[in-house]
């Protein structure tokens, strides 16, 4: 008796054989509705088969391409393409694996695939096909867990490095000020000391901005407009920057229902993001995008008692893009880490907060950057009715 895995694989081969056969209908009708990318080439090296997912997760144009050289079509994943020249010689057929594709000058995108190989009746190798999802997303996230426990880990080392600084750290600007006093009719020697006491009080607000950072944050949850606190935040980022360099454009949804949220840490992540944006287009003219979206997705929840309605969770999605420099690719990956920096001033602190703002409202935050053409921040919030349990930490 065949195992299940073995079943799957020759269902998988029969429709794909129907397919490439050029039996269109339900076959090609099951392939094209499945929620995975189908890539399947002839051996001599053309694309008998691509559906629409596959197009869509590898950013193909929609046109026709069975028939092409795949080669041609995928000549902006060569990892991919390399795969496909090597398939017909591997002993063991990757199944499950993840790999990394896309210019190196743009983000990853990174799949999951599963590699079959299509044959005729006499056992004749036909060609190969690939079955396969776009796991960016899940990587991010995924990743975003990992960073979330370094920075717990970070956070209770840095309470105890703060505490053990600071009593030395009094005790010198306090000998400063008192030499400060004594030497008063010695200008060269109080220009130093006033230099000890400048970097003490940069020091001691470090450490001030370090523990904000690590104490627990304790929203305020009541109910507001997202659309409002953009409103507001795009006014006094405005009011901040004093210049009409830079071209605000917004987009509201106007159907978001208020929901619960602190506007004022929410104000905070936004602004934020909209002067980062600022920055990055720099003295050049630009322009900013702000946007909110509405989106309603599954609940994973299985409970038979949840109501038709609490089976949809709904988010509001915020955008905030600019037109500036984009940030620089062996950055993207440390952005949210606490004290990085690609600014020569600041404290690194300000993404990393926004980021734990944003966990502390159950939301996600990430980003896409190209180099030379800006950059595009996401906040995705749900929309709840009720405080969550964290609210009262």
């Amino acid at each position: 008796m065949q195992s299940f895995s073995a079943q799957r694989k020759v269902f998988h081969g029969s429709l794909i054989m129907n397919v490439t056969m050029g039996k269109h209908c339900f076959y090609h009708d099951i392939l094209q509705s499945m929620n995975s990318g189908i890539l399947c080439v002839r051996r001599q090296g053309d694309i008998s088969f691509l559906n629409d997912k596959a197009k869509k997760i590898l950013h193909l144009s929609p046109g026709n391409l069975e028939g092409h050289p795949y080669k041609e079509a995928l000549r902006d994943h060569p990892k991919l393409i390399r795969l496909l020249d090597q398939i017909y010689t591997m002993k063991t057929l990757p199944n499950r694996a993840e790999i990394e594709l896309g210019p190196e000058k743009d983000n990853a995108l990174i799949i999951g695939l599963t590699v079959s190989l299509i044959k005729r009746d006499d056992h004749e190798i036909e060609g190969a096909a690939i079955f396969f999802k776009d796991l960016t997303r899940i990587e991010q996230m995924a990743e975003q867990e990992k960073l979330k426990d370094r920075l717990l880990a970070l956070g209770q080392m840095a309470v105890g490095f703060a505490h053990e600084i600071r009593n030395p750290l009094a005790s010198i600007e306090f000998t400063a000020s008192r030499l400060k006093r004594k030497l008063k009719d010695f200008p060269e020697e109080i220009s130093l000391l006033d230099k000890v006491l400048s970097e003490t009080y940069r020091l001691n607000s470090t450490i001030n901005h370090t523990l904000d950072f690590v104490k627990p944050l304790k929203p305020e949850f009541k109910m507001g407009s997202i659309n409002q606190v953009l409103e507001q935040t795009i006014a006094l980022a405005l009011k901040d920057l004093g210049s009409s360099r830079i071209n605000f454009k917004h987009h509201f949804r106007s159907d978001i229902p208020a929901f619960l949220m602190d506007e004022g840490q929410m104000t905070q992540v936004f602004l934020n993001l909209i002067v980062n944006a600022c920055e990055a287009i720099g003295d050049s003219e630009g322009t900013v995008s702000v946007s909110t979206d509405l989106l309603r997705e599954l609940s994973s929840k299985s409970d038979i008692s949840v109501s038709e309605q609490e089976s949809h969770m709904h988010h509001v999605l915020v955008k905030i893009s600019d037109t500036g420099r984009g940030i620089p690719k062996e950055a993207r990956d440390r952005i949210f880490y606490p004290f990085f920096t690609t600014k020569e001033s600041g404290s690194g602190l300000g993404l990393a907060i926004a980021q734990k703002i944003v966990d502390s409202h159950d939301g996600q935050i990430d980003m896409d950057s190209f180099a030379g053409k800006g950059t595009t921040f996401r906040v995705k919030l749900p929309i709840c009715f009720q405080p969550s349990d964290r609210a009262g930490e």
